[in-house]
């Protein structure tokens, strides 16, 4: 005999077992010899663990597992449970914020205003600037000057190039802030660092002018330049004026018809207007009344009052078009509602003369007299 051998754990989950135990109250395995196991020899208890305790232990293991992952399931469960009602939690005391937080007057679009405010507030560079310019514009909101330079402010600590352009925009303006040239100018010049167009044409306007710094043609020439080599309209219009002017470099004509043209294309009526003038003084171009006419009437189109009165001009010499006094008067009442002198004095001349109007001293006068007020030399004489 092998003897006999006490067994104080199960043999299947090692649990701890009373002497008398007949089932492990843990695994419920189910010992028939009891805890007191009598086995002839080592081969005997051998083949008793391999016959009877090692099939139940892997079906007890079995069963432990598929518990554990039930359990794990149901923890899953309960979590995801938690994190929705935490969720919708949240949800509802945003909402709750949102509802105490004053909406700015004249918004819109709530949903598109408060995204953009989010991201915004969050950091977002291109949000802040284009929040900036929402209030700026007045689109999608009120307009507010105050609020775009603030939010303006936040995009520059950033560097965002727009924003510091548009941030030297409203020192230019007086908007939202005292107007000061040299800090328009600063802002002005911290975009072109980053090769903004529009900022390097503003500076060249800023040297141009004298203001904010000291009046220099060439600088202004260069800076016209560098906007004008990356498309940018207005540079494009005004580098043609400092070639037809000679003002910053030398008188060009062909080069000044060159820019204009360039500008001209995009659709820029000041230089739709000059290139007209161009063509019907025969400037860097062969002479051509219609193609003066042309370039006149696609600015008259964006209500350029400078093209509005060269063209009634042209009606009124018959030059490009038939001669119309009635057309030209028409033209030159355009201009003139829009307060420009030159077509204010060829309107009185109309009046007096008669001419597509009927005669009328008085208004002649009147229309005389608003051009004189101006300083029109002409006017100021008749």
């Amino acid at each position: 005999m092998f003897g006999i051998k006490f067994r104080p754990t199960c043999p299947v989950c090692d649990a701890e077992c009373s002497i008398n135990a007949v089932t492990c109250k843990t695994c419920g395995f189910e010992d028939k010899l009891g805890i007191v196991a009598r086995w002839a020899t080592i081969e005997d208890a051998q083949e008793w663990l391999e016959s009877v305790v090692k099939p139940f232990r892997m079906e007890w293991e079995l069963r432990e597992t598929k518990k554990q992952l039930a359990e794990a399931s149901s923890e899953i469960m309960r979590l995801e449970l938690q994190f929705e009602v935490t969720q919708q939690q949240h949800e509802q005391q945003l909402n709750e914020i949102k509802l105490l937080i004053p909406k700015p007057e004249g918004v819109t679009d709530i949903a598109k205003f408060e995204q953009l405010h989010n991201d915004a507030v969050q950091g977002d560079a291109d949000a802040q600037y284009n929040l900036g310019l929402m209030y700026d514009n007045g689109t999608g909101v009120k307009q507010d000057y105050a609020m775009a330079v603030e939010w303006y402010q936040k995009a520059v600590i950033q560097g965002h190039a727009s924003a510091q352009n548009n941030l030297g925009n409203m020192y230019y303006y007086g908007r939202g802030v005292k107007q000061d040239y040299a800090m328009a100018v600063e802002w002005y010049q911290k975009a072109t660092i980053q090769g903004h167009a529009s900022a390097q044409n503003n500076l060249g306007l800023m040297y141009n002018n004298g203001r904010g710094v000291k009046q220099d043609y060439a600088m202004a020439v260069e800076w016209y330049q560098k906007a004008a080599n990356q498309g940018h309209a207005s540079a494009q219009a005004n580098l043609g004026l400092m070639y037809n002017n000679g003002t910053g470099v030398k008188q060009d004509y062909a080069m000044a018809v060159e820019w204009y043209q360039k500008a001209a294309n995009q659709g820029h009526a000041s230089a739709q207007n000059n290139l007209g003038v161009m063509y019907e003084n025969g400037r860097g171009v062969k002479q051509d009344y219609a193609m003066a006419v042309e370039w006149y009437q696609k600015a008259t189109i964006q209500g350029n009052a400078y093209a509005q009165c060269n063209l009634g001009f042209m009606y009124s010499k018959g030059r490009g078009v038939k001669q119309d006094y009635a057309m030209a008067v028409e033209w030159f009442q355009k201009a003139a509602n829009q307060g420009y002198a030159y077509a204010q004095n060829n309107l009185g001349f109309m009046y007096e003369s008669g001419r597509g109007v009927k005669q009328d001293y008085a208004k002649a006068a009147e229309w005389y007299q608003k051009a004189a007020d101006q300083g029109n030399s002409k006017a100021q004489k008749n």
